[in-house]
């Protein structure tokens, strides 16, 4: 606690107020309680950063960064299987495209399907070495969805069965899991392309203040409502989960934005 900075004066006056029952002068007051006449600092307010969350294991952005490159980082990429491409005219199947091709790739494919772990696909997309991706991907892309695990604490499989993937981290460790991919992917995004980001009500709150401090506040655009059920049962003590939220960022002021409109009905 700091000292009191009280004249003699001062301490006669306020004698004298708790003798009475009166409150002191603003100037005595002033003294005895400087955090309620301190004067608001807008400017400082209106320069400091946006709020930010801290937690056990939160790593400084760099280190996440630079482990990237440490023992070779990423995952080189083997390619499996290589696809006709082409037009679809009237009456063709889709399926007609994917018609699995016997020749040589060459290096202007429009699509890539990657199978095996994102983290280590982003790290590879960072490094931007591998000549499958080389200077395609790092900067390129215009618009990325993600929709993450819930922490729903629970293990998920396929209609047969199969296991699907494991969603059993929780609290820091999610979070940090979350920002740890989207520090990779603000850096392969184009400077006009955006991000989606689909969480429920679980984690949500915590991951827009992380998406925050990536990618600016200035750049967050909307915050979308999917209302994933029309109904839902009736709650004895709460409202029903009946909806999701997917976070809508840019990397920079010009993103790309083509509006959608449908036919006005008559």
């Amino acid at each position: 606690m700091n000292r009191l900075d009280l004249s003699e004066n001062d301490l006669l006056i306020l004698q004298n107020c708790l003798n009475n029952g009166t409150e002191p002068p603003v100037e005595l007051a002033k003294k005895l309680f400087p955090s309620l006449y301190a004067t608001f600092d807008f400017k400082t307010l209106k320069d400091s950063k946006i709020p930010a969350i801290e937690y056990a294991g939160k790593r400084p952005e760099a280190a996440i960064l630079n482990e990237a490159s440490a023992f070779g980082g990423g995952s080189p990429l083997q390619l499996e299987r290589y696809f006709e491409g082409g037009k679809i005219s009237k009456g063709m199947s889709q399926l007609k495209l994917f018609k699995e091709s016997q020749e040589q790739p060459d290096s202007n494919w429009c699509n890539l399907i990657v199978q095996g772990d994102n983290l280590q696909f982003l790290k590879t997309c960072y490094l931007n070495q591998d000549p499958i991706i080389k200077d395609k991907v790092k900067g390129k892309v215009k618009l990325i969805y993600i929709d993450p695990p819930f922490a729903t604490r629970s293990d998920f499989a396929t209609k047969e069965g199969e296991d699907s993937y494991s969603d059993k981290i929780e609290r820091a460790e999610f979070i940090e899991s979350i920002r740890e991919r989207l520090i990779y992917l603000r850096d392969i995004l184009a400077e006009d392309g955006s991000i989606y980001v689909h969480l429920d009500q679980k984690m949500s709150h915590y991951v827009k203040i992380i998406m925050d401090e990536i990618f600016g506040k200035e750049n967050f655009k909307n915050e979308i409502v999917w209302q994933k059920l029309t109904s839902a049962k009736p709650q004895s003590k709460t409202y029903p989960n009946i909806h999701d939220v997917i976070f809508f960022y840019s990397k920079g002021f010009n993103n790309s934005f083509i509006p959608q409109f449908v036919p006005k009905s008559e």
